[in-house]
């Protein structure tokens, strides 16, 4: 797993971008073959005052498809995802967060099914797209 990246600040904003490629070892009726996903990543901060910033993030997710013994290329699928959120600092150590995510997958899955959206922890969706919103009290230790 590699992941190059670059950032540059200048007050108030934050700009960001990474680059992850990673890779699977397939078995079974996937012959063996490896699977890779590659990830790109662009971030923007913007700091209206020190105690409330606004971000917002775009991730790019590309699967390479593998064949399996009957010939089907599966795996090939490619995840579109965006985040924004916003942050305000009550103290040094706590702070109040309401961030919001949409992901669209397209293509084909390992087992040959359709693509299905999963925003971290959510899960898998039920198709192809899936929204998430949280929102936190949050204290630093």
């Amino acid at each position: 797993m590699s992941k190059p990246g670059t950032k540059s600040t200048s007050h108030p904003e934050f700009v960001g971008s990474s680059v992850l490629s990673s890779a699977h070892k397939a078995g079974g009726t996937l012959l063996d073959q490896t699977a890779r996903f590659n990830t790109a990543d662009f971030t923007v901060r913007y700091t209206v005052d020190p105690a409330l910033f606004f971000s917002a993030a775009y991730v790019d997710t590309q699967g390479k498809g593998v064949r399996t013994t009957a010939g089907a290329t599966v795996g090939n699928q490619h995840f579109n995802q965006i985040s924004l959120m916003a942050d305000y600092l009550l103290s040094k150590r706590t702070d109040i967060y309401v961030e919001g995510t949409y992901q669209k997958a397209t293509g084909t899955s390992s087992t040959g099914a359709p693509a299905v959206a999963a925003i971290g922890s959510l899960g898998d969706s039920s198709n192809n797209h899936q929204f998430g919103m949280r929102s936190s009290l949050r204290h630093k230790f």
